[in-house]
């Protein structure tokens, strides 16, 4: 239930992102711009804001759960690990 919320903040990210980006592909002309590479530019256009706002959406929602969700806590069976780093002699 926490991460919907941060769920649909991503979606609208993303849906502002598909239209903003459509406008400004349909009203530049990128093939002039940039001739065959054009459509590659587009390509990693999209790429770029779609990682973007997978990032936002995923702090969104880590911050969103620490301050309105629930606390995480492990069931009864869970055992506790301890990550340790060791130095090797030489």
């Amino acid at each position: 239930r926490d991460v919907g919320v941060g769920a649909l903040v991503t979606a609208i990210l993303f849906k502002i992102g598909e239209v903003i980006i459509g406008i400004v592909i349909s009203q530049t002309d990128i093939a002039s711009t940039y001739g065959a590479a054009g459509s590659l530019a587009a390509i990693l256009l999209w790429v770029f804001y779609s990682t973007v706002i997978l990032m936002i959406g995923a702090e969104f929602t880590h911050v969103y759960t620490h301050k309105f969700g629930r606390d995480i806590k492990p069931n009864k069976h869970a055992i506790m690990v301890e990550v340790r780093e060791i130095e090797k002699k030489k």
